[in-house]
């Protein structure tokens, strides 16, 4: 429901045509509209999505769904929905992904299922209202939805998310009420790199999160992704090991800091035919490794930090040039869910506090905060913290830069030399 349109979706126990049947007053059902199926009039299937477009907001519109001759309109009464307003989203996408399978060895797309998708609230309740997507041919057999048009259960504004933070829950639906449902973080893919969930597949899921798919700086500066770990299920395992794959032709790897209990020492070598993440933008790796000691990874339902893993950006990169940074599992026989990280080389960065994003309320007043003189500045670079310029305004849980050295060195790359 989206203001100017709607969608329906239902099974049928045999193969055959779907179509739905609408207008704005039962009394003049003679001149209601047909639609069929979105993947064509001819479509015949057990399967059927139908999208009913170019309405007008806050009407209300009856239907009733027609599969081959059969009619369904409840029982005379007609379905009713309501459009309610018109809205333009506002903020930044984020786009969850992936496929369907119909069987455990992942060789078998599951096409023309349907996939619902909700953003789960805090607790997993208060979710959003249900959004569907159909998985055809068409797709490759991918499904994907852009969470900045999510709306409230009762349709009449958008539902709050954060990319990489909130949960969503997955449906997905095929013939023969096959049913599989999924918890997965909200981590935005692109369509041409988005991992193949298996929905098939019995067992838990790996997942790794970042502060934020697309990290920003400048040449010669820092580049830095903080690796967020967490469960659905209970994966059973000895070591957890993942592979960061990037360009060493645009970044130096220098360190893992912070890192959680255990890690054995990073590996950095370059790809190999077997070890690679066929990605040609990529052609180095970082191995990290955990030991599963007394299964503590194995059953993570609050993300923790693994740690940060740690760049230099090449100096001869300009304005403009990006780059990737992709993680893949070094077990297969776990799932893992994991984004691909967009590296972006501008003039200037205004994230402060390295956190991934630019805040008024945080890297804003550091900056103003500077200006006004609230600073120590250069006395107090070899002494650690000045609280009066930095209380309230650092995050200090994502941000990489969170003492007055580090603040204040990167006020100062804004000023004129």
């Amino acid at each position: 429901m989206r203001g100017t349109e709607f969608s329906v979706s239902w099974i049928t126990q045999s193969i055959e045509s779907g179509k739905i049947k609408y207008g704005t007053r039962i009394a003049d059902y003679l001149h209601w509209k047909t639609v069929p199926d979105d993947r064509g009039q001819q479509t015949v299937d057990d399967i059927h999505y139908v999208t009913i477009k170019n309405l007008m907001p806050h009407t209300n519109y009856y239907y009733e769904i027609v599969s081959g001759n059969t009619i369904n309109n409840n029982n005379g009464r007609y379905y009713l929905v309501n459009t309610g307003p018109a809205l333009i989203p506002s903020g930044e996408s984020c786009q969850p992904a992936g496929k369907v399978y119909k069987n455990k060895e992942n060789d078998l797309l599951a096409y023309d299922s349907i996939v619902y998708v909700r953003i789960l609230g805090e607790n997993g309740s208060d979710a959003s209202a249900l959004e569907s997507v159909p998985v055809t041919p068409e797709t490759s057999g991918f499904w994907f939805m852009d969470l900045i048009n999510f709306r409230t259960r009762d349709h009449t504004g958008f539902y709050p998310f954060e990319c990489g933070i909130s949960t969503i829950e997955v449906q997905a639906q095929s013939a023969g009420n096959a049913f599989s449902i999924m918890t997965i973080k909200a981590v935005d893919y692109l369509i041409s790199e988005s991992p193949s969930i298996d929905f098939s597949k019995s067992g838990p899921i790996q997942f790794i999160s970042t502060t934020s798919d697309i990290i920003r700086g400048q040449p010669g500066g820092k580049f830095s992704l903080h690796l967020d770990y967490h469960t659905s299920g209970n994966p059973q395992f000895n070591d957890f090991g993942i592979r960061v794959h990037y360009n060493s032709n645009q970044l130096q790897f220098t360190d893992v800091s912070n890192a959680y209990t255990g890690l054995y020492a990073p590996l950095n070598q370059a790809e190999t035919q077997n070890e690679n993440d066929n990605n040609p933008s990529t052609n180095f790796f970082v191995t990290l490794m955990w030991p599963n000691t007394e299964n503590r990874l194995s059953n993570v339902w609050e993300s923790i930090r693994l740690g940060t893993i740690n760049f230099i950006i090449n100096d001869q990169l300009v304005f403009g040039d990006t780059g990737k940074i992709n993680i893949v599992t070094m077990d297969t026989s776990n799932r893992l869910v994991a984004p691909s990280v967009t590296l972006k080389v501008v003039p200037y960065n205004l994230d402060i506090d390295c956190n991934g994003q630019v805040d008024a309320l945080t890297d804003g007043l550091l900056i103003l905060r500077y200006l006004f003189g609230f600073s120590s500045d250069d006395n107090i670079l070899k002494s650690g913290t000045n609280t009066s310029f930095l209380n309230g305004v650092v995050d200090t849980e994502h941000g990489r830069c969170i003492t007055e050295a580090e603040i204040v060195h990167n006020i100062k790359q804004l000023m004129p030399q």
